[in-house]
């Protein structure tokens, strides 16, 4: 960020951020909204980001799983839910409705927490199929919203998604991108904050002042480059997740807690494991011959 001043008298040396072309991380961050199929009510909504040719979308796991008690989708059968899935049109506009996806994590790996008994919070989607919706356009989570067609034909590969980097680098200092689709006072276009850096890491968790609100839950967490290094996770709630900056003498909240993509490679199983999402009854498609589609390496 900047300040007022920084070229005037006794003011220091400003330092300019060279932001990357940002339309390619916009594309890929997608809105993902967990809706009832008979009522059309919104039970959970966030963010997540393209990160195959193949449609997997990395996001958070308490979308879908209860932190407390475990429950998977707020205690609903996974065949009367629908993940919807939502895409960056522009700046200015709400996510449109495009894709329906199902959950390629196992639900032991949903609930796995870390030593100190928090989610470890990284959630692998497969998009399956295209879907239209009416309102055809992500309006609100109050809203309710009816299905109009959900296709199985296989989808081409996704040309948008972006690759995981290595989260290991990203140390105190590192610049950090947030994107997601928060939804302070009813906002239902997409969030960039280009403004911060990691603060601190503790084990898996990225320490940033990145601005999240209700609904920025899965979104990237990206390097200059644009790599994946981490997934939006958490508002701290408590004295465990401030420090005491020697310089300040007083304690500093952290807006934003992002869970590293150190793990991705434990949460992304076969695709015989998917968690059906479809209408009942779930029929799944025949494992195709070759092997299947893996998420890519860390780079």
């Amino acid at each position: 960020g900047g300040g007022e001043g920084g070229g005037g008298e006794g003011g220091g040396v400003a330092t300019v951020r060279v932001l990357p072309n940002l339309s390619p991380a916009k594309r890929a961050t997608v809105r993902v909204v967990v809706l009832r199929r008979d009522s059309g009510v919104v039970l959970t909504a966030g963010s997540g980001c393209l990160v195959s040719r193949d449609g997997h979308v990395l996001t958070a796991a308490h979308l879908f799983v209860s932190a407390r008690s475990g429950a998977l989708f707020h205690g609903f059968a996974p065949s009367e839910v629908l993940v919807a899935v939502g895409v960056y049109v522009d700046d200015a506009a709400p996510s449109r409705w495009a894709y329906w996806a199902e959950l390629q994590t196992p639900l032991e790996r949903l609930v796995e927490r870390d030593e100190r008994r928090r989610l470890l919070d990284l959630a692998v989607l497969r998009l399956r199929g295209e879907l239209t919706m009416t309102p055809e356009s992500f309006v609100g989570v109050a809203a309710r919203y009816a299905i109009a067609s959900e296709a199985t034909e296989a989808l081409p590969p996704f040309r948008s998604a972006l690759r995981l980097g290595t989260p290991s680098a990203v140390t105190s200092g590192s610049a950090l991108l947030v994107l997601g689709w928060p939804s302070p006072h009813g906002q239902t276009s997409i969030f960039v904050d280009s403004t911060h850096e990691c603060l601190s890491r503790e084990g898996q968790l990225l320490h940033t002042r990145a601005f999240i609100h209700a609904g920025s839950s899965g979104g990237p967490a990206l390097t200059p480059s644009l790599h994946v290094v981490g997934v939006v996770s958490h508002n701290p709630r408590s004295s465990d997740d401030t420090i005491r900056p020697p310089e300040a003498g007083g304690e500093v909240h952290y807006l934003a807690c992002i869970r590293s993509t150190e793990r991705i490679g434990l949460i992304a199983p076969a695709a015989t494991d998917l968690i059906s999402c479809r209408r009942a009854p779930a029929v799944l498609p025949p494992p195709p011959p070759a092997a299947a589609p893996s998420l890519p390496k860390l780079a």
